[in-house]
């Protein structure tokens, strides 16, 4: 969601710790559950038809014409992130010829937290760079 703010948002930036790039991609069950909870029981193809840009970051960017400043952090030990939502992120950009220069991408492994987000500590220390401009 803070990319796709970032994306309506010019001139903002998002930072992301193993993002859900494609709601899609998410886990099969949630999906169904969010189609029939919060999309009234629509299908995947009438809610890919009626808003994408709701459920994909890059949609929205495809709509917005717009690619904001993205810190993008990913676990490379979250197999299911990395194969459903870093790899394909990474294509549909490369595919859809956006700025993918304005993407920085920064894998880090570790094997205990997998999806789970950064430390509290090396979240901040990330935060003091981007905002000191290192």
């Amino acid at each position: 969601m803070s990319i796709i703010m970032a994306t309506i948002h010019k001139g903002t930036f998002s930072v992301v710790d193993n993002p859900q790039t494609d709601i899609f991609n998410y886990y099969k069950s949630f999906v169904e559950k969010l189609c029939i909870l919060a999309l009234d029981g629509m299908s995947k193809d009438e809610i890919k038809e009626s808003f994408p840009e709701r459920m994909s970051i890059v949609d929205a960017m495809l709509k917005y014409n717009n690619v904001p400043r993205i810190y993008y952090y990913q676990n490379n030990k979250c197999s299911f992130d990395m194969k459903y939502h870093y790899r394909p992120f990474k294509k549909r950009i490369e595919d859809c010829k956006l700025n993918n220069e304005k993407v920085s991408y920064h894998l880090y492994s570790d094997p205990v937290r997998g999806h789970n987000p950064l430390i509290k500590e090396k979240t901040l220390d990330i935060f003091d760079e981007i905002f000191e401009g290192r």
